[in-house]
């Protein structure tokens, strides 16, 4: 072999060799900037999630005090969303403390970091006192229903329990009006039917206003505006308050 030969060998050698380290190096260089950015992002993605959170909690808080807004913040970083304004939340923190710095007490009310029972942020709802009664007689009569007992035993001749009645107030009637006169408007309309009718009027000045007991079957025909003269009033009597109850009337 001749010594240019060798020379030529040589220096393709070193091309070879030139390239090699560059590829290497070129790889090594990419890796190391993949890496790093992606801790970048690994990084953003945390601060996401914390801000994510952080709105979340917000969404949280506000939702608990229902019509209250945030006090204004200086320094979104240095205040968590815990910072709301004591007025806002009508004295449900009870754990709530001024800041003593001057800055801040005009901006802001630090809630106490203790833990808050979440039973205490909620509203008390003042139930008038009338619509307390009514649940409470509600209460009583469900209560009633819930442990009666109904026979089913074998029936009896001399004794037996009574049929079914609805019960209905009849009002706004003219004045004068006797029972006999609703008692036959009522047979006329439905024949072969025993009513129970009992007059509630005491003025005679008055319109007049009645107490009728049913047989069940009639339910929907006696609650049917079209059964009924034309500015009567129908409704179903309360027998605990020993008067009527408005109830809707179909208009079949």
């Amino acid at each position: 072999m001749t010594k240019n030969t060798r020379s030529k060998n040589s220096q393709i050698n070193d091309s070879c060799l030139v390239t090699s380290l560059s590829v290497e190096n070129f790889r090594e260089i990419i890796e190391e900037t993949v890496k790093t950015r992606t801790n970048e992002l690994l990084e953003n993605i945390q601060c996401l999630l914390k801000e994510v959170s952080d709105l979340k909690e917000q969404v949280r808080l506000l939702t608990d005090v229902n019509d209250g807004t945030l006090k204004p913040r200086k320094d979104r970083d240095e205040e968590s969303f815990e910072h709301l304004q004591d007025d806002l939340l009508n004295d449900f923190f009870k754990s709530a403390i001024e800041d003593k710095s001057e800055a801040n007490n005009q901006n802001t009310i630090i809630v106490s970091n203790q833990k808050i029972d979440k039973k205490k942020r909620r509203l008390e709802v003042k139930i008038p006192e009338r619509q307390k009664n009514t649940q409470q007689r509600q209460s009583i009569v469900k209560k009633k229903q819930k442990n009666a007992i109904i026979g089913n035993g074998d029936a009896d001749l001399n004794f037996a329990g009574a049929a079914r009645r609805i019960w209905l107030h009849l009002g706004r009637v003219r004045a004068n009006t006797k029972v006999e006169d609703v008692d036959k408007f009522l047979k006329n309309k439905c024949p072969n039917k025993e009513f129970i009718i009992e007059s509630l009027s005491h003025d005679t000045q008055r319109n007049g206003s009645f107490k009728i007991g049913a047989d069940m079957d009639l339910k929907d025909i006696l609650y049917s505006a079209n059964f009924w003269p034309v500015g009567v009033s129908i409704s179903r009597f309360n027998f605990f308050r020993n008067k009527h109850q408005p109830q809707t009337i179909s208009n079949n």
